[in-house]
């Protein structure tokens, strides 16, 4: 019964973390299981064309790289927003 209680307790207190939540993102991240939106914007704030990936995207100083989910590498700079899902 000692270990049921104390087994319940760690599991209530690392499901609310933050920090779980962030490893768990990193990993997914990783391994190529974390859907992102790359959205590019012109100097308007308008945007110019929109990419879905799960693939890691790497970053070389102001450009990022990457594979969309159509199979084509992609290289971008400018303005742009990634979003994690």
């Amino acid at each position: 019964m000692k270990k049921v209680f104390v087994i319940a307790a760690l599991v209530s207190l690392i499901a609310g973390c933050g920090r779980v939540d962030s490893v768990v993102n990193n990993v997914k991240s990783a391994t190529g299981f974390l859907d992102r939106t790359v959205t590019m914007y012109d100097a308007n704030g308008k945007v110019i064309k929109t990419w879905q990936t799960s693939n890691t995207i790497e970053y070389l100083g102001p450009v990022a790289g990457f594979v969309d989910n159509n199979g084509v590498n992609v290289r971008i700079s400018g303005s742009f927003i990634i979003e994690g899902k």
